[in-house]
């Protein structure tokens, strides 16, 4: 068997068995692209307040310590600082106790009173409050927990080969080699179907390879995130200074109460802020109970939250108030920035609104090139395997 028949082999079948798979991972993520505008859009009456002015961070951290204080069942894990105008004030919450589990996970507070306007449990359903976050989880692992995200990578490992493999197929087995190359990016739109469909399956991987590619590998790093990406990309260029994440690093005992509040924490980021960089300004805050740990996440002013690398991390003890850790990917080993840019990659999000185009165009081509390679493996190859598989045809009752 030559190298080319292999290639044709692998293409072929790993394309087939991801077939399904890519059709459900380009359809939910091309409108995984607009996941927070379908949110807000789909409970409006959660995350908007008419005529409400945005609170400065420091007067929605210190709302958010009064409402951690009236509520002693629950923590505020997340507080959402650039909500804009006419916006409520979002927090992420858990429970303090684990055996006393809540019936939501989000709270949404008037920002001019701090009256609750409601609560969700954002779990995957399919009613409005749960759709969004349904598709989310059902696009990273099927809604099959531990399970659906190993398959899922794997999935993404036989799109990455199978992707290869297809460049490969495309180049010309005689010279010359540019002229007859330049061909297959070509799409004539008056070939017949077969042709048009095998062509379309061609010009549009040419077209959009690397960024395929791209989304491919960064498919894999996310799915296997500590098993791979983590070690290998920290191996090569490790961290400048230990994370306080790494397992055995930092732990609190069991019943833990901090002493310092959101609002004790944010002058001390702002200061960390301000000295590192002055475009910086706060996108939102967490408590991490599990390490006894503030964060206050910075990005440059007007930028997207996972623009490029991602926020910068300024981490405080909740007891003593120390600096304990800067979690900086833009002031780090390439280790560090390789696996900040992962999600901002994937998500389309590393540049904004451009770049999100391009994840929703790449997630319709996936659409489109699962379905042409589909048509084109079942004309040549298919139905002949299913016509060998059907009984053979009965006599007629008339010939009886």
């Amino acid at each position: 068997m030559s190298l080319r028949q292999f290639l044709f082999y692998v293409h072929q079948y790993l394309g087939l068995f991801a077939f399904a798979f890519l059709l459900a991972a380009g359809v939910t993520g091309a409108v995984l692209v607009f996941k927070d505008e379908l949110d807000a859009g789909l409970n409006a009456d959660l995350f908007r307040r008419e005529g409400a002015a945005q609170p400065t961070p420091s007067a929605a951290l210190a709302m958010a310590d009064r409402v951690q204080a009236a509520h002693g069942d629950l923590w505020i894990h997340r507080v959402n600082l650039r909500g804009g105008d006419g916006a409520s004030l979002q927090f992420i919450v858990e429970a303090r106790d684990a055996a006393k589990p809540l019936d939501h996970n989000e709270m949404f507070v008037d920002p001019a009173d701090g009256t609750l306007v409601g609560q969700r449990q954002n779990e995957p359903g399919w009613g409005p409050r749960q759709i969004v976050n349904g598709l989310f989880i059902f696009h990273a692992n099927l809604l099959a927990g531990e399970f659906g995200r190993i398959l899922m990578g794997i999935v993404a490992v036989a799109w990455t080969i199978s992707a290869l493999a297809g460049l490969y197929l495309t180049f010309p087995q005689t010279a010359p080699f540019w002229r007859k190359w330049g061909h297959a990016w070509v799409l004539k739109l008056r070939s017949r179907l077969p042709r048009f469909m095998l062509d379309l399956h061609k010009a549009s991987g040419l077209w959009l390879f690397i960024p395929t590619l791209l989304l491919a590998i960064t498919s894999v790093a996310l799915n296997f995130y500590y098993e791979a990406a983590e070690p290998v990309a920290l191996s090569l260029s490790p961290a400048l200074s230990p994370s306080p994440f790494e397992p055995g690093a930092r732990s609190v005992p069991a019943g833990h109460t901090p002493t310092r509040t959101f609002s004790d924490i944010f002058p001390l980021a702002e200061d960390a802020a301000a000295r590192r960089a002055p475009a910086l300004e706060p996108t939102f805050a967490e408590y991490l109970p599990e390490y006894g740990l503030y964060a206050v996440a910075y990005v440059t002013k007007g930028a997207d939250t996972y623009a490029s690398l991602g926020p910068v991390f300024f981490l405080y003890d909740d007891t003593t108030g120390a600096p304990v850790y800067t979690d900086d990917p833009y002031n780090d080993g390439a280790g560090r920035a390789t696996l900040r840019s992962i999600y901002p990659l994937h998500s389309g999000r590393v540049w904004g609104w451009p770049t999100r185009i391009l994840v929703l165009i790449l997630g319709l081509a996936t659409i489109e090139m699962a379905i042409t390679g589909f048509y084109v493996w079942w004309r040549k190859t298919g139905r002949n395997l299913f016509r060998r598989g059907l009984p053979a045809t009965p006599p007629s009752a008339s010939a009886q």
